[in-house]
């Protein structure tokens, strides 16, 4: 067993086991960088039974959060620049340097950049980046503008969205990366142990989350009893709870018998809430070691046998897994390549956002349209049309609906024989050939 007990050392052996160790531990955490970066590229963390790069990192490699969070992404940065891998190997750079520099650097400033911060502190490189990359200063009127109306603004005041998002998330001081840099996806508030099943919720929220929960309070507290924060917050989450429950695992207190099985690949409510329950609302995916995901979050149904090769959606051929698991499986189904293509085309597309509005200007106009066939069904009524044929007559029409209305009755008329008969063209080839059928 290896002794970690030095003090029989020499001065002149402390010192130089100091400095061996400190150079063989910048090479070792280089070398680490780049099989840490190849294995996220590869998403080697799938097999391992992981839903995500940093919980490998927290739960294989038995990293903290911020120590994860942190490696990971200068893992990702200097597989886009390699020029680190020296500077970091050599102890010219450290893990918050390469932090720092990201959002400058590119393929044509990074050696310079790596130069000129080399040997450097966090303020250092600071100072460094304002001098290569100034950016422009607030006019002084605007300064003092800003700061009276920050002096006369209430302390429960809203403040920037993405501050909140950093303080909320838990991760280590926002002042060591610079305001400019990529957003990092919030995660759940701190709760920090206080007492034996007691925590205190640490975040920050804006004033308008303030006013409901007041507000809240106010409608609760009828009777002469007070409602707390904690209670109310208790009986949010009950509620949230089951609606999103009933929304993705079709969670209900009155369940009812599905008349019709999975056509085509739909899951019913009744499969969901049996899958549900006998999964444990947890990713299935196992390694080959026998570990189990742990993952509860971005939980999907997922069929064993896929429905394009005649899987069925009944409770024996449907599982949960997480996303990142759910995509291996199909990969390992259909082919990486496969996939890859599909999420390529998938990309492609429009955002479901000007989907919805493309949709919603198509279903307007159709109304327009429909809208104005309805106002020519009454006169093409007086010329001896049923009903049926005339609204049949003016939908098919196919005119402008921002014409006049007067106009658009005289093209239809034109289109109509006497007494109503109407002007059909001579069959084509497509109609006889039906006819003949």
């Amino acid at each position: 067993m290896r002794s970690y007990r030095v003090s029989h050392h020499a001065t002149q052996q402390i010192r130089r086991g100091l400095f061996v160790f400190s150079k063989r531990s910048n090479r070792d955490c280089a070398m680490m960088l780049a099989y840490l970066g190849e294995f996220d590229e590869r998403k080697l963390y799938r097999p391992e039974a992981y839903s995500s790069m940093h919980q490998f990192c927290v739960g294989a490699l038995g990293m903290s959060e911020d120590s994860a969070e942190k490696r990971i992404r200068v893992a990702r940065i200097t597989r886009e620049h390699p020029a680190l891998f020296p500077a970091i190997a050599d102890g010219r750079l450290h893990l918050s340097g390469v932090l720092q520099l990201a959002p400058a650097l590119t393929s044509a400033n990074a050696e310079s950049l790596v130069q000129a911060a080399s040997r450097k502190s966090c303020a250092q490189i600071r100072e460094m980046l304002a001098m290569w990359f100034p950016r422009p200063e607030p006019a002084e009127q605007a300064t003092l503008v800003a700061s009276c109306a920050a002096s006369d603004a209430p302390a429960t005041s809203a403040e920037p969205a993405t501050k909140r998002v950093e303080e909320l998330s838990g991760t280590p001081d926002s002042s060591a990366i610079p305001p400019d840099s990529a957003p990092r996806p919030a995660s759940f508030a701190r709760f920090t142990p206080v007492a034996p099943g007691r925590y205190a919720l640490d975040g920050r929220v804006d004033q308008a989350l303030v006013e409901k929960l007041r507000r809240a309070q106010e409608l609760l507290s009828h009777g002469g009893k007070a409602c707390d924060l904690a209670a109310l917050l208790e009986l949010a989450a009950d509620l949230v709870l089951a609606h999103a429950e009933k929304k993705r695992f079709g969670a209900t207190n009155r369940p009812r018998k599905c008349t019709s099985g999975g056509e085509n690949g739909y899951i019913t409510p009744e499969v969901k809430r049996e899958v549900h329950d006998r999964d444990g609302g947890q990713c299935t995916f196992v390694s080959d070691a026998g570990r189990r995901c742990e993952s509860r979050a971005n939980i999907e149904y997922d069929h064993v046998q896929p429905v394009a090769r005649g899987g069925g959606s009944d409770v024996s051929n449907v599982r949960l897994l997480c996303r990142a698991h759910n995509q291996l499986r199909a990969e390992q189904t259909f082919g990486a390549g496969f996939m890859a293509e599909k999420r390529g085309a998938s990309c492609q597309r429009a955002p479901r956002g000007e989907q919805r509005e493309e949709r919603a200007s198509a279903k307007a106009s159709q109304q327009r349209a429909n809208d104005a066939a309805e106002e020519l069904v009454p006169g093409l009524m007086n010329l001896g049309l049923s009903q049926t044929e005339a609204r049949a007559r003016a939908r098919h029409a196919n005119f402008d609906p921002d014409l006049p209305i007067e106009q658009r009755m005289l093209a239809l008329i034109r289109t109509l024989g006497p007494r109503g008969a109407t002007r059909t063209p001579a069959p084509g080839a497509a109609f006889l050939a039906g006819r003949v059928r």
